[in-house]
C-alpha cells in the first residue's frame, strides 16, 4: 500500500456568479510539490477538467487513490475519493478560508461562546489596520463584551477548519 500523497491547489481562480451547478474555478494542481495537472470547471455542471502536466498519468493517480484513500461519507452514503474529489475539498477549504480571513487585517474575526461557525462568524471591526498593540486591546475588548469567546485571527488553518469539520451537516 503506497503513502497517501499531499495535494494543493495553487493559482486559484474562482468565479461566484459563473457558478450555477458546480463551482467555476481554475487552479494548478499540485502532487508532493510538483505540480501535476491544471484543473477547472465551467461552472454549468458535470466533471472537472483535468489537464496533465508533462504527460502525468491522471488515470494511474485515480487508480492509486481509489485504492488507498477512505471512502467518503456524503448523506449517508459512501463513495470511492478520486482526483476530482480531493480537488472538490481542496477548493472548500481554500474558499471556506478566504471568507473567514478576508476581514481579518481590519477587525477581530471571533466566535461567541455558543456560536455556531456556520451561522457565521462575528467581527470587531476597526478603521485602520492594526498595529500589535491595536490588536492586543481588540481582543481584550471582545473578551471584556464576549466572555469566552473563540477568537479566529491567531488561529491555523488546520484549526479553522477542524472548527467547521465539528459542525453538524444540513441534511
Amino acid at each position: 500500500m503506497t503513502t497517501a500523497h499531499t495535494f494543493e491547489l495553487k493559482a486559484i481562480s474562482y468565479n461566484s456568479r459563473l457558478s450555477e451547478e458546480t463551482s467555476c474555478y481554475s487552479a494548478k494542481l499540485y502532487m508532493d510539490g510538483k505540480h501535476i495537472a491544471d484543473v477547472g470547471n465551467r461552472g454549468h455542471g458535470g466533471c472537472d477538467e483535468q489537464h496533465p502536466i508533462n504527460r502525468f498519468d491522471l488515470d494511474a493517480l485515480n487508480l492509486e487513490i481509489k485504492a488507498t484513500y477512505p471512502k467518503t461519507v456524503f448523506h449517508g452514503m459512501e463513495f470511492d475519493q478520486d482526483l476530482e474529489s480531493i480537488c472538490g475539498d481542496l477548493l472548500s477549504r481554500y474558499l471556506t478560508l478566504r471568507d473567514i480571513r478576508r476581514p481579518m487585517g481590519k477587525a477581530i474575526v471571533f466566535l461567541a461562546k455558543g456560536d455556531a461557525i456556520a451561522e457565521g462568524v462575528r467581527t470587531m471591526k476597526y478603521k485602520v489596520t492594526m498595529t500589535p498593540e491595536m490588536k492586543a486591546q481588540a481582543i481584550a475588548n471582545v473578551n471584556a463584551r464576549y466572555p469566552g469567546a473563540l477568537i479566529l485571527n491567531d488561529m491555523t488553518d488546520d484549526e479553522i477548519m477542524a472548527l467547521v469539520a465539528a459542525q453538524p451537516v444540513e441534511a
